[in-house]
């Protein structure tokens, strides 16, 4: 049995763990881990720990964007129904049930060590799936430690800590394709080669690359406030966030 087959199973047999869990236990788990890095011992560790693994940012900006950021994701997310009866359809005798997709692989960047792994992990969780992170390898120590505060956590609160894994062995496209191939769903962030390749999995894949954002400004607002977040925004965290602003019209 491969490396990754191992986590595989153990991911498999704690999702199976929960599958009769409730929608307010699996949004439990998606504020366990929101809060995993949103508590400002936390998201001061791993800001600190990001900006000295992978050179990129700024411990300040990383502190906002672990807990600022993270925060508005729970707030669209935590009302949301994602198992059991969503929707009817009362006039053509139609029900819409949601259900986990399963074991979710991620694959996050050096850009946002610690930010976009904690999102992967809140919205696996909140939809009752299980999550294995392959980070860029500058970032995976970073990960790890994410990773570690996640699920003692989750032990907290009673869930199967192995619902949240990371590859610990030295990175390795090969490992990466592996667990692509073999997870149920993939979520990827990050450059142009991981993003073809999660489409080359063979399942189904949800990928954002590089950010090219344009911002188009109207004349009937205020010029000197616009300027004034154009620029907060594209110099935040070194200007290493996706969203920042790259061309004005």
């Amino acid at each position: 049995m491969s490396y990754i087959d191992k986590i595989i199973k153990k991911a498999s047999l704690a999702q199976k763990k929960i599958e009769n869990k409730d929608q307010k236990f699996l949004n439990n788990m998606a504020i366990v881990a929101a809060w995993s890095i949103y508590n400002i011992k936390n998201a001061t560790l791993l800001a600190k720990s990001a900006v000295k693994d992978t050179g990129l940012g700024n411990v300040e900006d990383k502190i906002k964007k672990n807990q600022f950021k993270i925060l508005g994701s729970l707030s669209d997310i935590i009302s949301e129904k994602t198992i059991g009866k969503i929707d009817e359809d009362k006039k053509n005798g139609i029900q819409i049930f949601a259900k986990p997709v399963g074991i979710i692989a991620s694959l996050t960047p050096s850009t946002n060590a610690a930010a976009t792994p904690a999102h992967h992990i809140m919205f696996s969780l909140k939809a009752g799936n299980s999550i294995i992170i392959s980070p860029s390898p500058k970032a995976q120590k970073t990960v790890i430690k994410l990773v570690k505060i996640v699920r003692k956590n989750l032990i907290k609160i009673d869930a199967p800590p192995d619902l949240v894994q990371c590859i610990t062995l030295k990175h390795s496209f090969e490992l990466t394709n592996e667990l692509a191939s073999k997870a149920d769903l993939v979520i990827a962030t990050g450059d142009k080669k991981i993003i073809e390749n999660s489409y080359k999995s063979g399942k189904p894949s949800l990928g954002v690359s590089q950010g090219n954002v344009p911002v188009i400004i109207s004349s009937k607002i205020n010029l000197e406030i616009a300027i004034d977040k154009i620029i907060s925004s594209k110099i935040f965290d070194n200007a290493t966030s996706c969203s920042s602003e790259n061309s004005i019209i």
